[in-house]
């Protein structure tokens, strides 16, 4: 059993995305051109660590894209750690039989859901041309939670949600890009994500807020944008995360954490959901 994490408070704290990898071998080769977030591999061991400086009990993983369609590392952290790890399964979207996956989707021991990225032009294409459809049919049909980096496609995605009004739907990244804020597009965004917050079974991970601030910690551009989304959605829909691999370019896990917790003065009755509680119930991960 591994100790529990180092702070002055029994708030339990849940991170809704965190990218785990091994190097890239013959044997495990990655995807043809990209890369990871950090110069070396995020490990299982190497993230406890992490979560242990910071006060983390829980870390939804999420494969990450450059490492291949691959859910094994994630399912073995929740194999060696099962109080501490579930997982968001990747499908790949292109195989002819993946359609065929969806009804046994949920017996993976420990995956909780789905997580696909929309994030290339062709990807982006299919999506809001409808060919990604039997996708979000068969996550209604077979009660697949599944987590969309779709920003920018809002305009789609109510479609899909008019059509599939079973789905639950969570979006990353309070649907913020890097292209959206390069292009100072904030605003417009905060009101295409509040916007779906109309649909009942529509949530959001508040992830990587400190990457699309251009100050340092406690990241105060980004707080007005944060309190819009908790409004919008509310606590039991909005949940905390960190897409730490890549948010360690800005700020240390503890400053992630310490935004939240700290930074932007959310009352307790608010706070205790957003940090991990909602996440749990949102995609039945039994509570402690």
């Amino acid at each position: 059993m591994l100790p529990s994490p180092k702070r002055g408070w029994s708030m339990l704290i849940v991170d809704s995305q965190v990218h785990i990898w091994k190097a890239e071998t013959k044997e495990r080769p990655w995807t043809p051109g990209l890369k990871a977030q950090l110069p070396e591999p995020l490990s299982i061991e190497g993230l406890l660590v992490h979560m242990q400086q910071a006060g983390v009990d829980r870390v939804v993983i999420v494969p990450p894209h450059w490492e291949g369609l691959r859910n094994d590392y994630a399912m073995e952290a929740v194999v060696r750690y099962p109080d501490r790890f579930r997982f968001m399964g990747r499908l790949n979207l292109e195989r002819p039989d993946a359609p065929a996956h969806l009804e046994h989707w949920m017996q993976m021991p420990g995956n909780l859901g789905m997580r696909q990225s929309f994030l290339t032009a062709q990807e982006r294409a299919l999506l809001v041309a409808g060919d990604y459809d039997w996708l979000f049919a068969g996550c209604e049909r077979y009660g697949i939670p599944l987590m969309v980096h779709a920003a920018d496609l809002r305009p789609s995605l109510e479609r899909v949600l008019d059509r599939y009004p079973g789905l639950r739907l969570i979006l990353d990244h309070m649907g913020l890009s890097g292209t959206i804020v390069k292009e100072g597009r904030l605003a417009e965004a905060a009101r295409n994500t509040a916007a779906l917050a109309r649909y009942p079974n529509v949530a959001t991970k508040l992830s990587s807020a400190p990457l699309h601030s251009h100050e340092a910690y406690p990241f105060a551009s980004m707080h007005g944008y944060i309190h819009e989304i908790i409004a919008a959605f509310g606590p039991e829909r909005s949940f905390w995360g960190s897409d730490l691999s890549h948010m360690l370019h800005a700020c240390s896990y503890q400053e992630g954490v310490d935004l939240f917790t700290k930074a932007l003065g959310l009352p307790q009755a608010e706070l205790e959901p957003i940090m991990g509680r909602s996440l749990c119930r949102y995609l039945g991960w039994d509570l402690p």
